[in-house]
């Protein structure tokens, strides 16, 4: 751990002891930490102008004392206190598609038991309104109404019968940029799910009609086109937020990421085997000091990979963020590749558009807004092989953390 020696303090080499005091504004893990009381280390002083990379906004304040010494330090007292800021707040704002731009984005809006929706503020008519299936808890809604708020037409929706005329299974194709596109196959009184033909999901509760509509649990289907949902519990109400024009399928341009502790840079091995190191706007790899577990910005994480601005979609209001993927059918002896990955904040996972999630969620830190910034670990690590649809390898040392794709 490294701490801002500021100018004024004697340079002179030798043991100081560091006080940082809890403030208003910290994050959870920071207060836990605190307890209310300031936290004091001894650090040798052996340069001056060290990058912080404690934390959460916190007071500091250096005291020359002999080492192992115990006594209070007195903040209001040293004319040494100083204010440093977490890194992560002071980083410019990166530019993935605008949220509000109409022309870019469709953000459309559905209320449980109201037979309209809206889209970009201008409100449809349904003859079905979203429901709750009080069996499975989930929100179900009419699947031909989602498709056209994600801009679907009618000849992209497909219904096969059965003998007598009945539903039996809907395809939806959603067209995205240089002639791509995704599907979602979905079966009628079943739970499984096919998205772009690779491996099977599975939905959160089983499809089913009602008053002649087939009705679907919003968020798997949405997700499976590149919806980003969020619930609004006092208005019962959900909100989907989608490109209006899908980008097209991602492909890496690095087959290695390597991440610096306490560092606002990446290194990168390029598809060619070169490497370069890669400045970013905010601290790569951030280590909690509570629990030596460690966090980076999503964002930065998935544009070293390659990933453009366009190919990204973020809320940083709520803290939700979707990339477009590789977008292929699955290879034998190779990962499912993805449409879309999602992170929302308080998951300790993603969402594949599988509907399956990158990995197991006990034990796993959550995903964290942190001043408008996207924050986690586990989660993104297990997205990079469905992202791309390829298998990797990784690991981490006192300072770095690496992933690296496999060849096939």
């Amino acid at each position: 751990m490294a701490y801002w020696i500021p100018k004024g303090i004697a340079e002179s080499k030798g043991f100081w002891r560091l006080a940082l005091f809890p403030q208003e504004g910290m994050d959870d893990s920071m207060h836990r930490l605190f307890k209310g009381n300031p936290w004091t280390q001894a650090i040798a002083v052996t340069s001056l102008g060290v990058a912080l990379t404690f934390g959460s906004a916190v007071t500091a304040a250096l005291a020359s004392q002999p080492e192992g010494s115990t006594d209070p330090i007195d903040s209001t007292a040293l004319p040494q206190a100083i204010k440093m800021s977490d890194p992560r707040a002071t980083a410019p704002a990166t530019a993935p598609t605008s949220m509000s731009d109409p022309d870019k984005v469709l953000t459309a809006r559905f209320y449980i038991g109201r037979n309209y929706f809206e889209v970009n503020g201008k409100r449809n008519g349904m003859d079905s309104a979203p429901l709750v299936d009080e069996q499975a808890g989930r929100v179900l809604m009419p699947l031909r109404y989602l498709a056209y708020s994600l801009g679907i037409a009618d000849g992209d929706i497909n219904y096969t019968r059965n003998a007598s005329g009945g539903v039996e299974q809907v395809s939806i194709r959603r067209p995205a940029a240089g002639g791509a596109q995704d599907t979602l196959l979905i079966n009628l009184g079943r739970t499984d799910m096919q998205v772009n033909g690779g491996q099977a999901g599975a939905l959160d509760a089983e499809p089913r009609i009602v008053n002649d509509r087939l009705m679907v649990p919003y968020r798997a289907a949405a997700q499976a086109l590149g919806g980003m949902v969020a619930w609004d519990g006092v208005d019962k109400a959900f909100t989907v937020r989608t490109w209006k024009t899908v980008p097209a399928p991602q492909r890496p341009s690095a087959q290695q990421v390597t991440l610096l502790q306490g560092q606002r840079q990446m290194k990168l091995m390029d598809m060619g085997g070169d490497e370069k190191t890669s400045r970013t706007p905010s601290v790569s790899l951030v280590v909690d000091p509570v629990n030596q577990k460690s966090r980076f910005d999503i964002m930065e994480y998935l544009k070293a990979w390659g990933i453009p601005d366009s190919a990204i979609l973020y809320d940083p209001v709520r803290g939700s963020l979707v990339v477009r993927g590789v977008a292929g059918e699955s290879k034998p002896g190779e990962p499912y590749g993805a449409g879309f990955i999602y992170f929302y904040a308080g998951d300790g996972y993603g969402w594949i558009s599988n509907y399956q999630p990158t990995n197991p969620g006990d034990d796993v830190d959550a995903i964290t807004l942190v001043n408008g910034r996207l924050y986690g670990s586990v989660p993104l690590l297990n997205a990079v092989s469905p992202l791309f649809g390829r298998r990797t390898e990784g690991g981490m040392t006192n300072d770095a953390l690496w992933v690296r794709l496999v060849e096939p």
